[in-house]
This record gives structure tokens, sequence and C-alpha cells, in this order.
């Protein structure tokens, strides 16, 4: 391997880590966590969720999402076929690590495929299918973290843990992020429900806080701090080198209390924590083994 290939590859998951950290603080805090050797890889991991996400924002129009989609499925199969990748600094990464850590095709095609609901303003059917979407975005991303954590020393019980953690962590950011979310017409909030309280989805669109909409959040809230009470008594078996991929499900709680804490729903600008309380959460649930 000539020295010009490793200076590119260093240059890629140089690219990745500050991509990460700039739009997705949590998961990048966490992942600081991480032994030194392999925390460029799991940046490189969050980089590639990261462009998947920010495919909506990114575009003016469903048709160019799905070609954007459509361009990273094409490079996941370049990556797993073994022929050349095409240039970009985070398929390059991910190549590396993918190959190196033999990471499973199904979960980033699984990841792609639940990002084109993104591109289209139809609410979720209901929490049912929420808790899908989450599992195969945040919890994927979460499973895929503790594969290359613990590499060869994975086992089924810790990627269900993983999975259900991230999962965990990816509902209360859905909730957390409504006010942004019907900003461009979409909101992760179950139609069915919705439907049973008289709320048209154009009035969530608009951000009205009609009657019955409190109602409908708080069941999705709840749905997701059942979650985190599943995920909090699974990881109490996981092995604590996967622990900065389950860090970010310990915010959980403090994210469903902020939208608890909302008179609107929709039109109160996103709080959060300082970096530093979220680090020293991060900290305590990495010391205790606890999230």
């Amino acid at each position: 391997m000539s020295d010009h290939h490793n200076t590119s590859l260093h240059e890629a998951f140089a690219y990745c880590e500050q991509f990460a950290r700039r739009g997705d603080s949590d998961r990048a805090m966490a992942a600081l966590f991480a032994p030194k050797g392999k925390r460029r890889d799991v940046f490189a991991l969050l980089a590639f969720a990261l462009e998947l996400a920010k495919t909506r924002e990114s575009v003016s129009e469903p048709m160019l999402g799905e070609i954007r989609l459509q361009w990273w499925r094409e490079t996941v199969d370049e990556i797993y076929t073994e022929g050349p990748v095409r240039r970009h600094n985070v398929a390059r990464a991910l190549e590396d690590v993918v190959r190196r850590y033999n990471l499973p095709r199904e979960a980033f095609d699984a990841l792609i495929d639940a990002r084109a609901f993104d591109l289209y303003d139809a609410p979720m059917a209901n929490l049912a299918a929420i808790d899908a979407y989450a599992d195969a975005t945040s919890g994927a991303v979460a499973e895929l973290s503790a594969r290359i954590l613990c590499d060869t020393l994975v086992t089924d019980e810790i990627l269900s843990i993983a999975c259900t953690a991230g999962s965990a962590y990816g509902l209360a950011g859905l909730l957390r992020a409504l006010p942004f979310q019907v900003g461009r017409r979409q909101a992760f909030l179950p139609a069915d429900l919705l439907a049973e309280q008289g709320v048209a989805v154009e009035a969530v669109f608009a951000g009205k806080m009609a009657p019955g909409v409190g109602r409908v959040v708080e069941a999705a809230a709840i749905a997701a701090t059942n979650k985190y009470q599943e995920a909090r008594a699974l990881v109490r078996s996981a092995p604590p080198s996967i622990f900065p991929a389950l860090a970010p499900a310990a915010l959980a709680p403090a994210y469903l209390k902020e939208v608890r804490r909302r008179d609107n729903a929709f039109r109160i600008a996103l709080g959060g924590r300082e970096d530093l309380a979220k680090r020293l959460r991060f900290v305590w649930a990495t010391a205790r083994g606890r999230i």
C-alpha cells in the first residue's frame, strides 16, 4: 500500500470524525469513550448514518432524495463486491471498516431503505411502525457500533442489547425533534392515534397544538419510555467494551422529560443539555455499566 493511499485513508477518517461531531453530537461524544484504536472506525459508521439522515434536508424534492439514497446503495454494493469504490471520504472510510470487521450488508441496506420514509410527508402508520423505524436506523447504528467494539467476541445477545438501547435513544430523539420535523412537513407520530383523536395531519404539519395532540405525544412518549426501561434492564448484562454504543440511551429520560415539559409539542425550540452534562452522563453510564 502506497504512502499516498495511506494519507488519503487517514484524511477520509479525519473528515468522518469532524462530520459526525458537527451533525451527531450525542453519538460522537459517546464515541470518544471508545478505545483509541477503534474510535475512528465508529466515527466512520456515524458519518455514513449521518449522510443518510441528512438526505431530506439536502434535497428539494423526494425524487432527488431517492437518487441520493440510490447512490449510497450502489456505494454499499461496490464495498461488498470488492470492486473499486467511488471517491468519497465517507465511502472510503466505510469500505475500510466494513472489510476489516466483516460487517453484515443487511444492516446497511435496511438503514438506507428506512431512510426513504424521510423523503415523504406521510405520517407513520402506528406506534409499531415508529418502533420498527427506530430499530432500523438508530438501533442499527448502535448494533453496528457494538460489532466494531466487540469485534470477534460479538454475540446475538450483545447485538440485541445494542439495538434495543439504540432504538430507545432514537425514539426519544424523534419526539424531541418534533418542532424541527413539522417545519419540513414531517412528524413521527402514529396516524392511527391521530385519527382516533380527530387530529388532521395537516394540523400537525402546521404546528397547531390541536386538542388530542398532547394525548398522542404522550402515548408515543410512553412507548419510548418502555423501550428505554427494556434497554436499561438488558444493559446490566452487557460487556463494558460496548458501552460507547449504548451510552446515548442514557440521555433518553432527559429528552423525554423535555418533551413532556412543553406546553406546545411543535412550537417550542429544541432545548438540550449542555455538552458537559452529557459528558458527565456518559462517564457515569460507562463507569457504572448503566444507562
